[in-house]
């Protein structure tokens, strides 16, 4: 089965990597590719639930089951209904948690605390973690038939310095937050090349994090000044170095064709692919992957100085 058909049956799916990689982003968008878009997304943290209330939380409880229960309560898998419910860090919940999790994974039903009339699981499963449960298998740590559920659909996410796409991922937020912020800057290559050679540790939260501050700063062009001392520093030693990466290299040249022939066309995609002697929609595909908003160029006072 592919993943487009696990998409589309809504199966559970496993996400795993380390911390920052992406998980929850892939998990939404997961989400937003699936039947169940319009319904409710749950992001779930099982790691800052209290054992003792993991039950409560999630399956819910009657009034007068224990002390303290004023009121019925509708745990999360009764609030997601047929939405999606995102269970992260799973690989911090206790064997006797797992237990309880398989059942409902198995049967599609539950019960809230104090209650003797089960409860039907309406909405989909993504779960993630960025431990390796295999090895928590072998040490008894993490359930072995819970595990062997867990990992038919499974997607591992790399570290962003491992990623064979890092520059379309750097690129892609740089897009991304433009957007939301609605702001238009210009990217020095110095500054790009910063950002692809540093190793980013805490992988895409870090990264994103650091591409979100330089957009506050709403500039018309970003320079390599304008980032933190330490991702300067990295930039001073790469070059001292000579470490530089041909293929990017290469897009960092191809970029500065795209941006000149929209300099000079005033941000018209029909007359710069025709000088290209591309078609139009692969203009626009190498716009969108180098961050090159056309709306910018279309504005001539932003071209003067």
């Amino acid at each position: 089965m592919n993943k487009l058909e696990v998409l589309e049956q809504n199966k559970p799916i496993l996400i795993t990597g380390p911390t920052g990689s992406g998980k929850t982003l892939l998990a939404k968008k997961i989400h937003s590719k699936s039947s169940r878009s319009c319904r409710k997304f749950l992001h779930i943290n099982v790691a800052a639930i209290c054992e003792n209330l993991f039950e409560s939380e999630l399956f819910g409880h009657v009034k007068g089951s224990f002390t303290g229960a004023m009121t019925d309560k509708l745990g999360y898998f009764d609030q997601v209904e047929d939405g999606t419910i995102f269970l992260d860090e799973i690989g911090e919940l206790t064997l006797g948690q797992q237990a309880k999790l398989l059942t409902v994974l198995e049967e599609k039903e539950f019960y809230p605390v104090g209650s003797n009339k089960s409860h039907r699981f309406r909405g989909r499963f993504i779960y993630a973690t960025n431990k390796d449960l295999e090895q928590m298998v072998i040490a008894a740590e993490f359930r072995e038939d819970l595990y062997y559920r867990l990992r038919l659909f499974e997607t591992k996410l790399k570290s962003i310095n491992d990623s064979e796409n890092k520059l379309q991922i750097i690129m892609g937020i740089i897009e991304d937050l433009s957007e939301y912020y609605n702001v238009t800057s210009l990217w020095d290559e110095e500054l790009l090349n910063a950002l692809f050679e540093y190793s980013w540790p805490g992988n895409y939260r870090e990264l994103k994090g650091t591409i979100e501050m330089l957009l506050l700063q709403n500039k018309r062009r970003l320079t390599l000044s304008d980032v933190p001392t330490w991702l300067n520093k990295t930039n001073n030693q790469m070059k001292s170095n000579q470490q530089f990466n041909y293929r990017y290299q290469h897009e960092v040249f191809e970029r500065d064709i795209f941006e000149k022939i929209m300099i000079k066309n005033k941000g018209k995609v029909n007359n710069s692919a025709l000088e290209l002697g591309i078609s139009k929609v692969t203009f626009i595909s190498k716009l969108r992957k180098y961050g090159i908003d056309r709306r910018y160029y279309k504005k001539e006072n932003n071209l003067a100085g």
